[in-house]
């Protein structure tokens, strides 16, 4: 079975108890370069949100929404270290409940259109990741504005590859706020173009 390694603490995959979430999350504040007042514990589903202090403050607070909607769904979540060359992302979503890969949070602001706002955060994306995550404040989004906006981002992409550059996108997550919490809904480019267009929490009710 296959272990992942996170920060010094080994844990068989798929099957780590709330014990092994705890040991994980003690001994990341424990090394010493993640802030101690600036973490998020979930002792409902074992996942936590953890601040590296080389990790960049500014909208710090919208990062922790973000992060803490997935520590309440077990997933331990690094926020990280943002000094210097690396690791050109915001996030690792690690732990038996995470998908491993290292993410680029954005938010999307209600005063925005959708269609800009989608455009200019998966432009402004992180190259080396490719993993965009972006959050939407406002509760009724235009769906149809909104995929224009991935359409139109995800072509350019595909044409930036064309010419020999890196994509700037590999999997977009959009977060829908809700009467209740949020929504999670995700694409890759191949999923949006051969399967359908992003829906939103209106239209999977």
């Amino acid at each position: 079975m296959q272990a992942d390694k996170f920060a010094g603490c080994t844990i068989l995959n798929k099957m780590a108890s709330h014990a092994d979430s705890r040991r994980a999350y003690k001994r990341l504040l424990a090394s010493g370069d993640y802030f101690a007042e600036r973490t998020y514990y979930s002792e409902e589903s074992g996942g936590f949100v953890v601040v590296h202090r080389g990790h960049m403050t500014g909208g710090l607070d919208s990062e922790m929404e973000t992060a803490r909607f997935y520590a309440d769904r077990g997933v331990w979540v690094r926020l990280l270290d943002e000094t210097g060359r690396g690791p050109f992302a915001d996030a690792h979503h690690g732990g038996p409940r995470g998908d491993g890969l290292r993410w680029d949070y954005k938010t999307a602001q209600a005063s925005g259109s959708p269609k800009s706002q989608v455009q200019s955060g998966i432009s402004s994306g992180k190259k080396p990741s490719g993993n965009i995550l972006i959050r939407f404040e406002e509760q009724m989004v235009n769906m149809d504005l909104l995929n224009r906006g991935v359409r139109a981002a995800f072509l350019h992409d595909q044409k930036r590859v064309k010419q020999g550059g890196q994509p700037l996108v590999r999997h977009l997550v959009l977060l829908f706020r809700t009467l209740t919490g949020y929504f999670e809904e995700s694409r890759t480019p191949e999923e949006f173009f051969n399967e359908g267009l992003f829906r939103g929490p209106e239209r999977n009710d």
